[in-house]
């Protein structure tokens, strides 16, 4: 605004002030009055120029504040939305992580339950099966001492063979229930040869898969995992036999069982992937499956514990287990183990092979 009164004057004042000096030089008092006339314009001019620039001048000068301030409100405004953005994901992930927490704990809270109340039940049917399991062998060489009809004995004797049967498979029961209730920790870990303890389930449960699809095995260049062997030969078997109870019958040569190893990315821990091409797990079943007696199986093939139990027991071993499966496309279970420290190995032979599998 003082440029542009000075701007005015210096034009104002060189137009006027030849005038005004012409007048005064005249002497006469018209002249005088003529001069005095023109000083009061020129006065009243600037004072007009002046307040009309101040009036021009202060829109301009609110025009650029008031952009100053907008670009002020919009960095603030894009700075707000950020941080409401961000606290609003860091709320949503703790929400998550709470219900994710709270689920975990229903069903530790569940699992706790049934482990206590399949303690119960197996000690509560585990001492009537050696009853029923000891008379039954009593029968059998009673009738063996006594000589009976052959074709009577023959007869007998087959139904002696299916009650005792019927006995193991109770205690087979009653053990995955045992099992269930408590993982045995009475061995520690120690470092055990994967691969071995792999072929030694494949070597028991190899006749099944043939008959059913290729077994395929790709197995990397790992290092001892920390474990048991007992509990690995377990929990890989019950897989196993989950995947070739998958498969349907009839077409070997179109399916698959594939057993792979590889150490991770990380180099902490070794990962077991047992995968089948078989029928898959509905995808309203994934999120149920680790629950106990829950199984999409026939009721002749499993009662539902096989996998809680193997999960328990991977996760004794410090490990963790996960599924991924398509309806009609197969299944996939992965299992991480831990690398087992520097020092001397399982020596072979130890006992594993005869472990008791545990069917889901």
């Amino acid at each position: 605004m003082r440029r542009g009164q000075s701007a005015f004057l210096a034009f104002t004042v060189p137009a006027l002030l030849p005038m005004f000096a012409l007048l005064l030089a005249g002497g006469d008092r018209l002249r005088l009055g003529l001069a005095l006339l023109l000083a009061i314009f020129g006065v009243a001019v600037s004072a007009i120029s002046r307040s009309g620039g101040r009036a021009l001048g202060e829109p301009v000068r609110l025009r650029f504040t008031n952009a100053e301030l907008a670009r002020g409100l919009a960095t603030l405004n894009a700075g707000l939305e950020a941080r409401v953005a961000e606290r609003s994901a860091q709320l949503e992930a703790a929400g998550a992580r709470e219900r994710e927490g709270e689920r975990q704990l229903a069903s530790a809270a569940r699992l706790a339950m049934v482990g206590t109340l399949a303690a119960g039940v197996a000690h509560e049917i585990n001492n009537p099966l050696t009853y029923v399991k000891s008379n039954l062998s009593y029968v059998r060489d009673e009738l063996g001492r006594l000589g009976a009809n052959p074709d009577a004995h023959g007869a007998l004797d087959e139904a002696l063979t299916d009650a005792g049967e019927g006995v193991e498979r109770v205690r087979a029961i009653v053990r995955h229930l045992m099992a269930l209730s408590r993982v045995d920790a009475s061995s520690a870990a120690h470092p055990v040869d994967l691969h071995g303890a792999l072929d030694a389930c494949v070597d028991m449960i190899g006749g099944e898969v043939h008959a059913r699809a290729r077994l395929r095995r790709d197995y990397g260049a790992v290092p001892h995992v920390l474990g048991d062997r007992t509990r690995l030969v377990q929990v890989f078997l019950n897989l196993l036999f989950n995947a070739v109870q998958a498969v349907p019958e009839g077409s070997p040569e179109r399916h698959e069982v594939r057993v792979a190893t590889r150490l991770d990315a990380g180099g902490e821990h070794v990962i077991v992937e047992v995968s089948d091409t078989g029928c898959g797990i509905p995808e309203a079943s994934l999120s149920r499956i680790w629950e106990p007696f829950f199984t999409t199986k026939p009721i002749e093939q499993g009662i539902g514990l096989g996998l809680p139990i193997c999960r328990s027991l991977v996760g004794a071993l410090g490990g963790r287990m996960a599924v991924r499966s398509r309806e009609g496309a197969g299944s996939t279970f992965t299992v991480w183990l831990r690398v087992a420290p520097a020092r001397e190995p399982e020596r072979a032979g130890e006992p594993g092979r005869s472990s008791p599998s545990v069917h889901g």
